[in-house]
């Protein structure tokens, strides 16, 4: 049985009955109840008619907040915290100027006025980013290693780029590249745009290493005119290139002695075999035909002596090199190159031209010296 009773402070409504509720209708549409547990429900509650300071709320029951209709959250005064775990392990607060989310209140990330900065545990900085200036640093265990302002990167330690394929590292001016590290099909390497330059300078007058657009190795000194130039560390003999073949085997090299240099090539007995002393240089020798002639890029039309490489192929083979009429093909531009101005993909880049057979006349020596060497023997076979 329900009851409604009054005295001059209270009304009291009593649903008699265990799981019997109290109920608020407006227009037979439930508002607001009671249950008999002492919960209380209402479809809405009137915020703005609310007074006086809230009850502390038993966090045990507490699913979460939610906003609608673009709220703003929750506010606080300066200095006020939220905290979450029961060891403080979470903490964002608020001071005079910055901002902090931390651990243990250790403050590992601050949100500064002018930067970001990172700590650790042991409170050692790893990466502070400040914004004011355009200058931004990342440490580690409290050491710089890597710095970036307006006039430009520092590092300390190795610096690793990593890439499938493609451009690694790229600077670039005016939106064109001037430089590129690649890694591709052909294996990693550095590429400059045209008419840039690779540029080692000891100082500003001498001695550095520049690397030109038309691919050749420039080594400048201070002696006048002389563009290649190699420094040995001493007087005596000297080694300055080493000529070796994949498995390491050295096939030749270049030295000096303190007054000349060497062009030296392997000539070891033990490298040798069928080794024969009696064959006949002078038939072969005459076969051989010098000639005099210009080189057709000499404006001068000097004339050298010499010989034409096919015609001493078939006499001393070992002293040639390439192949008769042979052609280098075209080279046409490609995804990736510096295309100048009116040109465009699939466009000749480099003309066909001539794959110039080449000889080294030092190979003739040999059949010159045994041809000697039979003349002499008839001189003296008639001088007898």
């Amino acid at each position: 049985m329900s009851t409604i009773k009054s005295d001059d402070s209270n009304i009291t409504i009593n649903a008699s009955g265990s799981g019997r509720d109290i109920k608020f209708q407006a227009n037979g549409v439930e508002k607001a109840s009671i249950s008999s547990a002492g919960a209380f429900t209402s479809t809405t509650i009137d915020a703005t008619k609310l007074t006086g300071a809230l009850p502390a709320i038993d966090g045990s029951n507490l699913t979460g907040v939610s906003s609608v209709g673009g709220a703003t959250g929750v506010d606080f005064n300066d200095n006020t915290k939220i905290r979450l775990g029961t060891g403080n392990d979470l903490e964002i607060y608020h001071d005079a100027s910055n901002t902090y989310i931390s651990d243990q209140g250790t403050g590992d990330l601050r949100v500064l006025t002018s930067h970001l900065k990172v700590n650790n545990a042991a409170n050692n900085e790893q990466l502070a980013s400040f914004i004011a200036d355009g200058a931004s640093t990342i440490f580690y265990d409290g050491a710089q290693k890597l710095a970036t302002t307006s006039g430009g990167v520092t590092v300390s330690g190795a610096l690793t780029a990593t890439a499938g394929s493609g451009a690694i590292v790229k600077v670039e001016e005016g939106g064109g590249s001037l430089m590129f590290m690649e890694a591709g099909g052909n294996g990693s390497h550095l590429k400059f745009k045209a008419g840039h330059y690779l540029n080692i300078k000891q100082d500003d007058n001498n001695n550095y290493l520049v690397l030109n657009d038309n691919h050749t190795i420039d080594n400048y000194g201070t002696s006048g005119n002389w563009q290649r130039m190699m420094y040995a560390g001493g007087t005596g003999t000297q080694y300055y290139h080493s000529f070796r073949l994949s498995n390491n085997t050295q096939v030749g090299y270049i030295n000096t002695d303190g007054s000349s240099t060497s062009y030296n090539t392997s000539s070891d007995y033990r490298l040798k075999e069928n080794v024969d002393y009696t064959w006949d240089a002078t038939t072969r020798l005459k076969q051989l035909k010098p000639a005099r002639f210009n080189w057709i890029a000499d404006e001068t039309n000097t004339l050298v002596d010499g010989f034409i490489a096919h015609e001493v192929e078939d006499i001393v083979p070992e002293a040639v090199s390439g192949e008769k009429d042979a052609m280098e093909a075209a080279v046409l531009y490609k995804e990736g190159d510096d295309i100048p101005e009116g040109k465009s993909v699939g466009d000749v880049k480099f003309a066909e031209q001539i794959s110039p057979q080449s000889i080294d006349q030092s190979k003739l020596v040999p059949l010159l010296v045994k041809t000697i060497q039979e003349l002499e023997a008839r001189i003296t076979a008639l001088e007898a």
